[in-house]
């Protein structure tokens, strides 16, 4: 079976978005987004797979939402 390479991407990593279609349409230099995106990885907010010379990025909806509690318990205490 001859998949394309976006079918297999979709497939194997649902919601992934390639670097270069983040710089599009952000209109940032490609360095500081690699650097944004690179920082996230390193703090587990996103997950990233490789697919020959691209590199795709989607959120790591687990982490995110441990983030969220964590970042809401910390606003409640500060109420209290």
């Amino acid at each position: 079976m001859n998949v394309s390479l976006p079918a297999a991407i979709k497939e194997e990593f649902p919601g992934g978005v390639c670097v270069g279609s983040i710089q599009e349409r952000s209109g940032l230099a490609q360095s500081v987004i690699s650097s944004y995106l690179s920082s996230m990885q390193k703090i587990g907010l996103l997950e990233s797979r490789r697919f020959g010379q691209w590199t795709y990025y989607r959120r790591n909806e687990e982490a995110i939402a441990e983030f969220l509690e964590q970042f809401a318990a910390g606003l409640q205490t500060k109420k209290d």
